[in-house]
């Protein structure tokens, strides 16, 4: 299902499923990682599902968090994003190894148009998103890996509907593979009904 108006950059909250018909093949992404074959393969037939919680705390610094339940409803380590633009803690994800994370908004104006990431980031975007000039903003880096995540939320209009997208650009020394996750807005968190 589209995304209702009423989801905004700052109102996320909501259950949003990873639509695999309109989004990206994860495989060139997930190789350029060091994620083996068979592992790829398994990822990209599985289902997604993303409660996302999204707050504020009493110094106005934004929270994200995401529950994320795969096929056969295997729940994941959930992910707890400050927007602080700072480095994170390092942590160890059993895909991804031993990674560390930075978020924040950041100005689609700010972005360069001869940057071969920042482009991909740059357009599309609906026009309320590009009204508001900001992106949610996030980058991984792994630190056993050598590879470099970075992704921004908005919503774009997609075959006439207005969807919440992830893009996502992962780098490796010269090597840059680019991915768009798209998802269906499910409904209401199930404790805010």
């Amino acid at each position: 299902m589209a995304a209702p108006p009423t989801k905004t950059l700052d109102d996320l909250d909501g259950v949003w499923n990873l639509n695999k018909r309109l989004s990206d093949s994860f495989d060139e992404v997930l190789a350029l990682q060091g994620i083996g074959w068979i592992l790829r393969k398994a990822i990209g037939m599985a289902s997604t599902t993303e409660q996302i919680s999204q707050s504020k705390d009493e110094h106005g610094v934004e929270h994200i968090t995401l529950n994320q339940t795969i096929t056969g409803g295997i729940k994941t380590t959930p992910e707890h994003r400050i927007h602080n633009d700072t480095w994170g803690e390092e942590y160890s994800d059993p895909i991804f190894g031993k990674s560390r994370s930075r978020h924040r908004r950041v100005k689609i104006s700010s972005l360069k148009e001869d940057d071969p990431v920042e482009s991909l980031l740059k357009g599309g975007w609906t026009q309320d998103v590009i009204e508001g000039d900001e992106l949610i903003d996030g980058v991984v880096e792994s630190l056993n890996h050598d590879w470099v995540a970075r992704l921004a939320c908005g919503f774009e209009e997609i075959n006439g509907e207005r969807r919440f997208v992830r893009r996502t650009a992962v780098t490796k020394g010269d090597q840059v593979r680019h991915l768009k996750m798209v998802y269906d807005f499910k409904g209401p968190l199930p404790n805010k009904q």
